[in-house]
């Protein structure tokens, strides 16, 4: 815009040189001042005088010649008077330059105009009402001020222009600032780990997976090690919108041991003793059939719906390892985070808000690989809500039972609630969990807090709490256990690469001396 505006100033600088030129030759003519008509040299024939290659009379000659003489004289005067005017740079000067030259030049041919005689009647009847032409300098003038208003807009519109400029400039340097400063929500969770989706000829595979490296470091005894954790390949493969098939792989499992006990005059007694089939690489491996986003059926080997912490990814866990009653499974802690083979329904209603899942299965995890031994069929279930009203916020419950007959004299269930809320930065979850194995009684509850220090930097912190048995706290497997837990999480490359550290202080009531262990965890997921 503004090489254009300097293009047309040079141009009307051009103009006002050319008009001030002209003005000065239009006064130096010997016709005068356009729009006047200068007096005739000699008076027009008549049709009775005779031709014009006669000589005329001495007496008309010397008349016309004394009348011409006065003409002559007088358009010197005119034309000293003319350029005495000064060039001005704009249209305004140039306007008021040229109208006193113009007014001279008009006035001047009626001081000097030639006597009555010198002329015919019929030549004096022009001379009465002359025709005068068009001004080319009033034309230029009027030219040059349409001009100086078109600039006059333009610059105006410039001006308004680069306001609108500087303003987007001044908010866009705001946002900039804003999201440079902005630290992302630590209550969000990362987004899933990217897929790697292959066409197979109509059906489309996908592929993921999840590695985790362990470093663990402990007192009392217990030897550092490195482990591997977890080393999980996930297929998946969508046969149309409405049918897909899941399987996931461990190659870090291992084998264990599977005892069965039953209660002997109220004591836990080991009847039976097995290689523990939940060790197999299987881990999930189910059909889904989708009717809706609110109604879809799972059918096959698959995580059972019980706990928040349960059912999450391992891949997205805030801590290295899940809350005690997730993870103790030497002492009973299987409340969360076990499969088994069954059929679920599951799906969300009420816009999203509404989340719900539940079904039949062999048994509590363990008779995962495996067929089921006594022919019962627990059920579970797990409802979540997520209020659109509150942002973040989000509460459920778990439930699971089966009741006791003839084969099977014990009666196990499982039943807890669990909240978690995220505002800004921070990041704030617990859980609740009891349940029966027969006569024992079992307890487990944890509460957990986030905060974000950096873009890719969370602290943790988490109090745990688990009671194999809260009837009695006498030895080393009754014993409630509690853990007081410190953190942090770097997020390398978001979710698909993050390195975890945690520090523990293990307490034992009085039965057992307390322990400090170190665990890192470095995990990548795609």
């Amino acid at each position: 815009m503004s090489r254009w505006i300097v293009r047309w100033g040079l141009a009307l600088t051009g103009a006002v040189l050319m008009t001030q030129t002209a003005v000065a030759q239009v006064a130096m003519t010997p016709q005068g001042w356009p729009g006047v008509e200068p007096p005739p040299a000699a008076a027009p024939a008549r049709p009775a005088d005779k031709p014009k290659t006669e000589a005329p009379a001495p007496k008309k000659r010397a008349k016309t010649k004394r009348a011409a003489k006065p003409v002559e004289a007088a358009k010197p005067a005119a034309v000293v008077a003319a350029p005495a005017p000064v060039p001005a740079p704009v249209p305004e000067a140039v306007t008021a330059a040229i109208a006193p030259v113009a007014r001279p030049a008009v006035e001047a041919p009626k001081l000097t105009a030639p006597p009555a005689e010198a002329a015919p009647a019929s030549a004096e009847a022009p001379a009465a009402k002359p025709v005068v032409p068009n001004d080319p300098s009033a034309e230029i003038v009027a030219a040059m001020q349409q001009q100086s208003q078109l600039l006059s807009r333009l610059a105006s519109e410039l001006d308004a222009s680069r306001a609108t400029v500087a303003e987007q400039g001044r908010m866009i340097a705001a946002l900039e600032k804003k999201a440079a400063t902005a630290v992302p929500a630590a209550a969000a969770p990362p987004p899933p780990p990217p897929v790697i989706t292959v066409d197979t000829g109509g059906a489309k595979l996908r592929l993921a997976g999840l590695v985790q490296g362990w470093y663990t470091a402990s007192d009392a005894g217990v030897a550092d090690t490195f482990r591997l954790r977890r080393g999980e390949v996930k297929l998946g493969g969508e046969v149309n919108r409405r049918v897909r098939w899941d399987l996931v792989l461990d190659a870090a499992k291992a084998l264990s041991v599977s005892n069965s006990y039953v209660t002997v005059n109220g004591q836990r007694v080991m009847s039976d003793t097995s290689v523990g089939q939940s060790g197999r690489m299987l881990q999930d491996a189910f059909v889904t059939l989708t009717r809706s986003s609110s109604f879809a059926i799972a059918l096959g080997q698959q995580k059972l719906p019980l706990a928040m912490e349960g059912v999450q990814s391992s891949s997205r866990l805030e801590t290295v390892e899940r809350a005690l009653f997730m993870s103790d499974k030497t002492r009973g802690g299987t409340y969360g985070d076990i499969r088994d083979f069954g059929v679920m329904a599951k799906g969300k209603v009420a816009k999203g808000q509404i989340e719900y899942s539940g079904g039949i299965f062999n048994g509590f995890g363990e008779t995962q690989n495996d067929v089921d031994r006594d022919g019962q069929k627990p059920f579970m279930g797990r409802l979540v809500a997520r209020p659109s009203a509150v942002k973040g916020l989000s509460f459920g419950s778990s439930y699971g039972r089966t009741t006791a007959h003839a084969g099977l004299p014990t009666r196990r269930d499982r039943a807890g609630v669990d909240a978690a809320f995220a505002r800004g930065r921070f990041l704030v979850a617990s859980e609740l969990m009891t349940g029966h194995d027969g006569v024992l009684a079992r307890q487990g509850y944890y509460a957990h807090t986030t905060y974000r220090v950096f873009r890719d930097i969370d602290a943790v912190f988490r109090a745990d709490t688990f009671d194999p048995d809260t009837t009695v706290d006498t030895t080393a497997a009754n014993v409630a256990e509690r853990d007081w837990l410190g953190g942090m999480n770097w997020r390398i490359a978001g979710p698909s690469a993050v390195l975890q550290v945690n520090y523990l202080r293990k307490t034992f009531l009085d039965v057992q001396p307390a322990r400090h262990v170190v665990m890192a965890n470095v995990q990548t997921a795609w």
